[in-house]
């Protein structure tokens, strides 16, 4: 946040392009609203063990997308679930969530009844090999979609050319611009990496935590970077604070420039959903009455 380049915006700047949707991100920020707020307490929370509330935040979330004439793209992360459920889980589909020290990560995998609901409303998804973020910048850097939507920073660190961030408690999101971000600081793509790496990100821990600046400022004043990345390896720290299994700078580079990414190709396009398929699933297979069906479905179906 203190070395970026942002600007307030509004999903309808993005009218005829294609988003790619950090899921853990977008269920996260939409879960409290959809299934604790708006339905009632004794809808069903499960189908055949599978969590029912994801599905409701991305049906509810839809129609924002969807007026704005974006293509939505989803990238999911996939964590194996665990096999016992957690006694103290404090949402009803984080019981079988894998252990995280990040509440936020606790969302990423894909449920059943959302996969399902995805292929109803024909909108694309992916479901990425290591990080969904990492995923969606790729596609980005690419060119197969247009815009990140994620709250994680990481996203430049993955070349996305443009991240959106909601900015909190408002109705407005922050787009970021990696060149601008590169032009403004006046460094170089692999001296992000490197004052990053200093700092912290997921994968190391730096260490100029909360010092950015500083980092920034050492990175810059090397007349080296080979022999300084040389030198501060020595520094770097596993996010758990082990030095046996900390990360160089090499290996991070290698990871930020080619992280494992999915294979599957994609070629967006408007949704062209089949809503007597969806209909029929939330009524036989999850019992859903018909008030509900139509408050998910119909404002879907006027923005189509």
């Amino acid at each position: 946040y203190d070395i970026v380049v942002s600007e307030e915006t509004f999903l309808s700047e993005f009218s005829g392009r294609t988003i790619g949707i950090d899921s853990a991100f977008w269920f996260q920020r939409y879960y409290h609203k959809v299934v604790i707020d708006r339905f009632p307490q004794n809808m069903p929370k499960k189908y055949n063990n599978y969590d029912v509330s994801q599905m409701l935040s991305l049906m509810v979330s839809l129609p924002d997308l969807l007026r704005n004439n974006i293509t939505p793209v989803f990238f999911f992360d996939p964590i194996e679930r665990n096999d016992h459920p957690k006694a103290d889980a404090r949402v009803p589909y984080l019981e079988y969530a894998p252990t995280t020290t990040d509440p936020e990560k606790q969302f990423p995998f894909i449920e059943r009844t959302t996969e399902l609901m995805l292929k109803y409303l024909d909108v694309d998804y992916c479901e990425a090999p290591l990080f969904a973020e990492a995923d969606a910048s790729k596609h980005a850097a690419e060119g197969t979609i247009d815009v990140v939507a994620s709250n994680d920073y990481d996203t430049l660190l993955y070349g996305a050319p443009v991240t959106i961030r909601k900015k909190p408690y408002s109705g407005t999101w922050l787009k970021v611009e990696l060149k601008e971000t590169l032009d403004k600081n006046d460094i170089t793509y692999r001296e992000l990496l490197d004052t990053a790496i200093l700092t912290a990100t997921d994968l190391v821990s730096g260490p100029h935590v909360d010092h950015i600046e500083e980092a920034m400022k050492k990175v810059k004043q090397a007349d080296d970077l080979d022999e300084f990345e040389s030198e501060q390896n020595s520094m770097l720290r596993d996010p758990a604070g082990e030095i046996s299994e900390a990360p160089t700078f090499s290996r991070l580079h290698e990871h930020y420039y080619d992280p494992p990414v999915s294979f599957q190709s994609l070629d967006p396009s408007p949704p062209d959903p089949d809503f007597p398929q969806a209909n029929h699933f939330l009524n036989s297979a999850l019992g859903l009455d018909s008030d509900v069906i139509d408050e998910l479905l119909c404002p879907i179906k006027s923005e189509v």
